[in-house]
């Protein structure tokens, strides 16, 4: 699995995993490679982000809440797996914008 980095699908340079389970039967959904670098990444995105008007914060805010309500379906499943909640509530969940 890679992270999406400046832009980029980036491969993990950490040998390290995070293992993802469903809690609500302990299978595994996946394993997460450690994101050292996305986070570093993130970090420094920061200082700039901080310094970004309000008005254009909230324009980015809302492009990417809509590509979230189009793929909403998508997102319910894996919320589902990672929370091991009902499909219905992760679809609730989705819809209403939490």
């Amino acid at each position: 699995m890679n992270h999406f980095i400046n832009g980029q699908w980036t491969p993990s340079h950490s040998p390290d995993r995070i293992t993802v389970t469903n809690p609500a039967t302990g299978d595994v959904i996946v394993f997460v490679p450690v994101g050292d670098a996305a986070i570093r990444s993130a970090v420094t995105a920061f200082k700039p982000w901080r310094k970004t008007p309000t008005a254009q914060r909230a324009k980015l805010q809302h492009a990417a809440a809509t590509k979230m309500r189009e793929c909403a379906d998508e997102l319910a499943h894996l919320l589902a797996r990672e929370l091991g909640r009902p499909l219905a509530g992760s679809k609730t969940e989705k819809e209403s914008g939490r």
